[in-house]
């Protein structure tokens, strides 16, 4: 019994070195992956960016395939690995030669290839290294920000490398959160947009242009993903640190930390407390804006900007405060994350204000309508999650009562006759200010159907418009009386049918007899 015992036991352990045999130990990152990878995001840049492509193709490609394997010396370690190195040493020549899309193609497909030349149940079979490769390159993406979010996790090395390790992993979240809602900003509001021109030309610097970001960002995360050569299969693991004995719920990492958290807030309440007090000065005081800058300029720019801000920020504080957790955030992160979405709530206010002086000036639509119900619902929304967290309800509860406040929103617009709203309010703007406030746009009042019929007769015998003088001057009356009139038997023939006939319809029409 002791002896069949043995042999199962024997047997179990060949198997689990079986199966051990078939994973794949990739170490975790170095300061090597980090130096290598910026120098070659530099050097895609100086090579690339702007320029012809040509030789450097192959320049740069050759020195991706070199890098790639000194860090991952693995790879070449089999037979397969070494052709297939050779084979991409021959197309980095071919591209000095010439590059082509073939050629490109053929090499990133070699380098994800390059990648499972290690695991000998790949390399087997064609089919499934191919697969393999393809699995690696729809991962091109994931594989830095998984790398971020395991810094801490890291090897030992010296003690300054671990502390630049903990020192970026606790800021570099939050000044990437904090500098992208200042962008945003400044895409929405002339005079951040200015302060931060005068601040480059002072430092006598330029701003990048977004697609030279954009460039950086795909090769950054193109040429992490090849110097790590990691893919995600349930078949590859890598390697901890040895020391490491603590559970492994302790040794998970996660991804938004209290520090990363309460730094992020803070950083970002800030940036969004300039925005506020920039629409508390400029839209409610008053004051003066800088020389050059037009008070329209600066409302419009920023109307749906700042809703996206919001939106971004209520996304940051669902990740940041999740429902259920088993740790819960610091007095601080609470805070901080109250004050954040108010200040998102007001600045939502302030761009549904911003839309409303847009419209006294460029009139109303049916898109601004919706507009500013959509900063309505995302205002509404935010206080649902202030709402959740702080009656520490569930996902599922904040999902359901945002699809209640949508549909109540949808329910009541069904009894408003938006067009005529919309209609009355255009022209009665019409007369303002010396018949300068809005310039009408009659084809537009002309699609919106029988509803725009009354302000359509107020807007024919109007004097008090300049732009109806000027019609009337022009000819445009008679060819406006005659499209009145056939909006006006088009109505009147619906309501004679008693299948058509609407009730608000009976009503319109009262209301033009009447008139």
């Amino acid at each position: 019994m002791s002896e069949q015992s043995a042999c199962v036991s024997t047997a179990g352990n060949r198997a689990a070195e079986d199966k051990t045999r078939t994973k794949r130990d990739v170490p975790l990152p170095t300061p090597a992956h980090m130096v290598l990878a910026s120098s070659l995001v530099i050097l895609a840049d100086y090579l690339f960016f702007g320029q012809r492509l040509g030789w450097t193709a192959g320049l740069f490609a050759g020195t991706l395939l070199m890098a790639m394997v000194v860090l991952n010396v693995r790879l070449i370690a089999n037979r397969a690995g070494s052709v297939l190195f050779i084979l991409l040493a021959g197309l980095c020549l071919v591209m000095v030669e010439e590059p082509t899309e073939l050629s490109i193609v053929l090499f990133i497909l070699g380098l994800a290839a390059l990648a499972h030349a290690d695991e000998p149940r790949l390399v087997a079979s064609a089919g499934l290294w191919l697969t393999g490769a393809l699995h690696f390159l729809l991962t091109f993406f994931f594989r830095l920000p998984l790398d971020f979010i395991e810094m801490p996790s890291w090897p030992q090395g010296h003690g300054a490398f671990q502390r630049l390790l903990r020192a970026a992993h606790v800021w570099i979240l939050p000044l990437c959160f904090a500098a992208g809602f200042l962008l945003l900003f400044a895409a929405g509001n002339p005079i951040i947009a200015n302060s931060l021109e005068l601040l480059l030309l002072f430092e006598k610097l330029e701003l990048p242009s977004s697609s030279r970001i954009w460039f950086w960002l795909v090769f950054a995360f193109g040429i992490w993903c090849f110097l790590r050569a990691v893919a995600f299969s349930g078949e590859k693991e890598q390697i901890r640190p040895a020391q490491s004995a603590t559970p492994k719920s302790e040794q998970q990492v996660t991804f938004l930390t209290q520090e990363i958290i309460v730094r992020s807030l803070a950083l970002c309440n800030a940036v969004f407390a300039l925005q506020n007090s920039l629409d508390l000065q400029y839209l409610w005081a008053g004051a003066s804006l800088q020389e050059g800058l037009t008070y329209a300029s600066y409302v419009h720019s920023g109307t749906f900007t700042l809703t996206v801000a919001a939106l971004l920020a209520a996304c940051f504080v669902l990740l940041a405060f999740p429902s259920r957790t088993t740790k819960q955030p610091s007095h601080w992160a609470y805070v901080l994350m109250y004050l954040w979405v108010a200040q998102s709530v007001l600045l939502v206010i302030f761009a549904m204000q911003r839309m409303g002086i847009y419209i006294d000036a460029y009139a109303l639509s049916y898109l601004r309508v919706v507009g500013l119900m959509g900063m309505g619902l995302v205002a509404i929304g935010l206080m649902l999650i202030v709402a959740r967290i702080a009656l520490s309800k569930s996902s599922r509860w904040l999902f359901n009562a945002n699809a209640i406040a949508f549909l109540f929103v949808l329910y009541l617009s069904c009894f408003v006759d938006f067009g005529r709203i919309i209609a009355d309010y255009n022209v009665s703007q019409c007369g303002k200010a010396g018949g300068q406030a809005t310039v009408v746009d009659v084809n537009y009042l002309l699609r919106l159907g029988p509803s725009a019929l009354p302000a359509l007769k107020t807007l024919k015998w109007s004097s008090e418009c300049e732009r109806v003088r000027r019609w009337k001057e022009n000819g445009f009356e008679a060819r406006l009386a005659r499209r009145v009139e056939s909006l006006t038997n088009e109505i009147k023939s619906r309501q004679e049918d008693w299948r058509a006939w609407t009730y608000r319809g009976h009503r319109l029409m009262q209301e033009l007899s009447l008139n």
